[in-house]
C-alpha cells in the first residue's frame, strides 16, 4: 500500500465517520483522535467496502 492509498482510504474512513457521527446519538461528541486504532481500521475497512465496492 503507498501513502496515497493509506491517505485515501483514512480521508473516506473520517468521512464515513462523520457521517455516522451526525445520523447517530451514540457517536456524537466523539472526535477521529478519541477513537481506539482498531475502532479507525474498522472504519477504514467499512469505507472501503461501502465507498469503492468490488463486484
Amino acid at each position: 500500500m503507498t501513502n496515497n492509498d493509506a491517505a485515501t482510504q483514512d480521508r473516506d474512513a473520517r468521512l464515513l465517520f462523520a457521517r455516522y457521527s451526525q445520523q447517530s446519538p451514540r457517536w456524537q461528541g466523539l472526535s477521529w483522535d478519541a477513537l481506539r486504532e482498531d475502532t479507525r481500521r474498522l472504519f477504514r475497512r467499512e469505507a472501503a467496502w461501502s465507498l469503492h465496492p468490488q463486484n
